[in-house]
């Protein structure tokens, strides 16, 4: 049986060259949907992880599967062809993500940017900054990553809150037992919040969720971080 995948990049392909011998049957050639495909039957399609994703390409061919490399849909939903099995990469990048907006946090809080600029002058800069421990962190948000950032934020002896579409307990390796609230509850919320997170999937029911008057709700001081 014979298994033909097309990947976007010769990077792409050459990386999984790199990880041993394919299994037999298997074939990677490198398509980017931009010229004509390379054959009448694909089996997974991979398409490209940023810029324009040309999905009318699969049109007039068998596609087994669109292998998609973001971690959400909402992007694609309507544009892969009626029919065809599309995947994401849930797992992939939540860790990756999560690293992202603890960096961002601890960059604010402890004031980073002003100090490398200072550096750049040749100024040295003594200051008393915020910290993040002993802070309350609200996640809006307790999907892969909020979980991810919920366990890096653990050691930091955080105080953790969260918010998701509906209530509940949420019980996370490393962290222990947290309280989710409804989204309905995040306008009540904002005021205790020290800082936020968000990492929110796509589409109209987050679309314009963090609008002026939720930033209103927020302390003076808070910070807001998203990674949605």
């Amino acid at each position: 049986m014979s298994l033909l995948v097309t990947v976007p990049t010769a990077e792409l392909a050459a990386d999984i060259a790199a990880r041993g011998p394919l299994p037999d049957g298997v074939e990677v050639q490198v398509w980017d949907m931009t010229t004509p495909p390379p054959a009448s039957r694909i089996d997974i399609v991979v398409p490209s992880y940023l810029g324009r994703q040309r999905f009318s390409a699969l049109d007039g061919i068998e596609v087994g599967l669109v292998q998609g490399q973001m971690i959400g849909y909402e992007a694609v939903i309507d544009r892969v062809p009626a029919g065809v099995p599309f995947a994401n990469a849930a797992s992939v990048h939540e860790p990756a993500t999560a690293e992202l907006a603890l960096a961002l946090t601890l960059a604010a809080q402890r004031e980073l940017p002003r100090f490398v600029r200072a550096q750049e002058a040749g100024v040295w800069d003594r200051a008393f900054t915020s910290s993040l421990a002993d802070r309350r962190v609200l996640l809006v948000g307790i999907g892969g990553v909020g979980k991810a950032v919920a366990r890096r934020l653990a050691g930091f002896e955080t105080a953790i809150t969260a918010v998701a579409q509906t209530a509940r307990t949420e019980a996370i390796d490393g962290v222990g037992e947290i309280a989710v609230h409804a989204l309905a509850d995040l306008p009540a919320l904002l005021p205790d919040a020290e800082i936020v997170i968000l990492s929110l999937p796509g589409g109209s029911a987050t679309h314009r969720l963090f609008d002026a008057a939720m930033l209103a709700r927020m302390p003076d001081g808070a910070l807001l971080v998203n990674v949605g």
